[in-house]
């Protein structure tokens, strides 16, 4: 096609062309010609083939050369139309996605809190808000807010965590040892430091921390708590003390269920509160749209139900 005559200025720096003579003109280098791309776009051909030569106007640059046969691209007009495609093509994943995602909360927890305490709950909030689906993601490695690619989050620690948009404390951890009632019937419950030395002690965690903050706060002798079977997780120790295998450490919030059914007991009075505590994080820069405020509310609300009677 032949370019039209421009002003001495020439073109803006900066300045895109017109969306729908980009659109037409990405249309008719994919489909093979003019006629095609004004077909699929509901217009004339005639107008189509005005977008592309004010196009052409515009940057100055011949897109189509004519052959005996309609129109071929020249090596400018293969350059752009290569990223106008894979550009129309993104932006059109992009939409797609949102509005598969219309409705939809994500929210990303650690392991321990999302089988134990939110999963059995997750019944609650489909009842009461059908018409948001929340999709929530376990993450087997402790996140940073900067790093979520989630509506939501929830993790364990003090709160002290920079990328945040906003952290909101949502549950307490309250420590106690739990076991079976059948592992009581056939060991003496420890309560000195050197019973405790011998007793069979399961962690959660590497480092026993748990075992250390009950240990330095139940208000009896300070034992050494470095001995014992450790797991990764603390569903694996509950379920190893259920088991009778030994004596976990537990937050009461996370062994509820086994406490009322009976399977786990606590035979000591003392409850020690841990320095941390589960939050709701959310990733700085991410206005919160109203599915998530719902879903936000709810987790506090179940959470205020869940720790109305656990005290330290």
């Amino acid at each position: 096609m032949r370019m039209k005559p421009t002003s001495p200025a020439g073109p803006v720096a900066g300045r895109l062309p017109s969306l729908t003579a980009l659109r037409v003109f990405e249309a008719a280098a994919r489909l093979g010609g003019i006629a095609r791309a004004a077909q699929s776009l509901h217009v004339t051909q005639s107008a189509a083939s005005r977008q592309i030569t004010a196009l052409e106007a515009e940057l100055q640059l011949c897109l189509f050369k004519r052959v005996h046969r309609g129109v071929v691209l020249t090596a400018d007009g293969q350059a752009l139309a290569a990223t106008l495609t894979r550009s129309f093509g993104q932006i059109s994943q992009a939409v797609d996605r949102l509005r598969a995602d219309r409705g939809t909360v994500r929210l990303c927890v650690l392991p321990t809190i999302g089988i134990r305490w939110l999963w059995p709950r997750l019944h609650r909030f489909e009842e009461r808000h059908p018409s948001i689906r929340l999709k929530a993601d376990i993450l087997w490695n402790a996140f940073e807010p900067d790093d979520l690619d989630h509506d939501l989050g929830i993790r364990c620690g003090r709160g002290a965590w920079p990328g945040s948009r906003a952290v909101i404390r949502l549950l307490g951890e309250y420590l106690t040892p739990v076991c079976s009632p059948d592992f009581l019937k056939n060991h003496r419950l420890p309560k000195t430091a050197a019973e405790f030395a011998a007793a069979p002690l399961l962690h959660n965690d590497p480092d026993h921390q748990d075992w250390r903050v009950w240990a330095e706060g139940w208000g009896g002798p300070i034992f050494d708590v470095a001995h014992g079977q450790v797991f990764d997780m603390l569903d694996m120790a509950v379920r190893a003390a259920s088991f009778g295998r030994g004596i976990a450490m537990a937050d009461l919030g996370m062994v509820a269920a086994e406490l009322a059914e009976g399977t786990l007991i606590a035979p000591y009075q003392a409850v020690v509160r841990s320095p941390e505590s589960y939050y709701i994080v959310e990733r700085r820069g991410v206005s919160a749209r109203t599915e998530v405020e719902t879903v936000r509310a709810w987790l506090l609300e179940e959470a205020a139900a869940a720790g109305a009677g656990i005290q330290a």
